[in-house]
């Protein structure tokens, strides 16, 4: 398969029909992104959150923009692969709340009912490949995902992949589970030192944004686990901002 052309790298869109988490992490792109748009008139859906009193990035789920969704993918040309839900996370453990025709409304959705929604767009587009990402994989535990709905755990250091890819193999049902080592934090990470069993495909990239590039010890780290996925057969997709900072070429694969 050839480079895509998303900012991502590795898909062809993203889409949103939910968004927002409560995982606070201090280095997540879309967290910052929702509080400096979230007094933006053109940024709708932040901004309405912020003006009901709730944070600009509280969970909140559209179905109107799940059903445009879907008829986009409808009317597609050729097969996409589909990052959905990239500024939320789909295993969180929290309600959300809904938007109706006219905005924001006090519809609270248990979260069940929004991977349920998902999972049905999904069962729906054969043709498209769907990928999900937590940072909780327990969240998604229960749900038979269709073939094309390629799911998986987002990693920053060691103990997080230790402790959630074990959690994602046992608890997740899914043909495809991946990991994304990004931000890769820990300049120390022991690929050796997880068990990749049951891992189909693997991301890692740098911290992004200003100043926020790897160091040679990051880049080194991201060696390991190219080379450990070699080893073992796992195709690797190695981001841009390490190819910027290294110069060098690195893998850009994807799962069958």
């Amino acid at each position: 398969m050839s480079d895509l052309k998303h900012p991502i790298g590795y898909c062809d869109e993203t889409a949103n029909p939910f968004h927002g988490c409560e995982h606070d992490c201090p280095f997540c792109f879309a967290r910052r992104f929702a509080i400096r748009h979230g007094g933006n008139p053109a940024v709708r859906g932040y901004r309405d959150l912020k003006m009901a009193g709730l944070h600009p990035f509280a969970p909140a789920f559209s179905q109107a923009k799940l059903d445009a969704l879907s008829e986009h993918l409808r009317r597609a040309r050729q097969p996409r692969r589909v990052f959905i839900g990239d500024m939320g996370d789909l295993g969180g453990d929290w309600d959300y709340r809904a938007y109706g025709a006219l905005g924001l409304t006090d519809e609270i959705m248990p979260a069940d009912h929004v991977r349920e929604a998902v999972r049905l767009l999904v069962s729906e587009h054969e043709r498209h490949t769907f990928l999900i990402l937590t940072k909780n994989p327990c969240g998604l535990a229960g749900i038979r995902w269709p073939a094309n709905a390629h799911v998986g755990t987002s990693v920053s250091d060691t103990a997080e992949a230790w402790m959630r890819c074990e959690r994602l193999v046992d608890s997740v049902e899914a043909q495809v589970r991946w990991v994304s080592v990004e931000p890769l934090l820990d300049a120390a990470f022991d690929a050796e030192a997880v068990n990749w069993a049951g891992i189909r495909w693997v991301v890692v990239g740098f911290q992004t944004g200003p100043g926020r590039d790897g160091t040679i010890e990051h880049m080194r780290a991201v060696e390991r686990i190219v080379d450990l996925c070699a080893r073992d057969g796992v195709p690797c997709f190695v981001k841009d901002n390490v190819t910027e900072f290294t110069g060098r070429t690195w893998p850009r694969e994807f799962p069958a």
